[in-house]
């Protein structure tokens, strides 16, 4: 199938309709489909562990990430998965609240993110004082974090 870079969103949609029903052009019409979400798509929330990276290399363009809802990521996955810089580099926001495993290894993969604006890591119970540091260093961007039920997380860890 011939790509379309004059066409705008809509006209391509149209046109991807209109192709005849055969499977060459459905599976063609389907990586077109797939194409133009990804290229469009800012926000990722994950709810498997096992298809996150193979998520954030085909949407790339996702600036704002939700590991809130992924229940099964264990420890120290999520270290690995956040540590591929690559597809990190446009982060905006990422949300990892309710992970009690995300500590300071997770913390510090985080950091990679140099676009992070935004965090959210409540109640993440094994964060403490040199996570926290290791985001607010690396992370020059950043204006909003939120910190509930952060426990080891102290008074100093916030004024530093």
């Amino acid at each position: 199938m011939a790509s379309y870079p004059s066409l705008s969103t809509k006209e391509h949609f149209i046109a991807l309709i209109q192709i005849d029903s055969d499977r060459k052009s459905f599976r063609a019409t389907c990586k077109s489909f797939h194409r133009v979400e990804s290229d469009h798509c800012t926000r990722i929330k994950f709810l498997r562990p096992e298809y996150v990276s193979n998520l954030l290399r085909n949407y790339n363009r996702a600036d704002t990430l939700d590991f809130s809802s992924c229940p099964r990521i264990h420890d120290g996955s999520i270290s690995v998965l956040l540590s591929d810089v690559n597809c990190m580099m446009g982060a905006k926001a990422v949300d990892v609240s309710h992970y009690c495993q995300f500590g300071d290894r997770e913390a510090a993969a985080l950091s990679c993110a140099a676009e992070l604006r935004e965090i959210k890591m409540d109640k993440c119970l094994k964060l403490t004082d040199v996570g926290l540091a290791k985001i607010a260093i690396r992370c020059e961007k950043l204006e909003k974090m939120g910190l509930k039920w952060c426990s080891d997380i102290t008074d100093l860890g916030i004024e530093g």
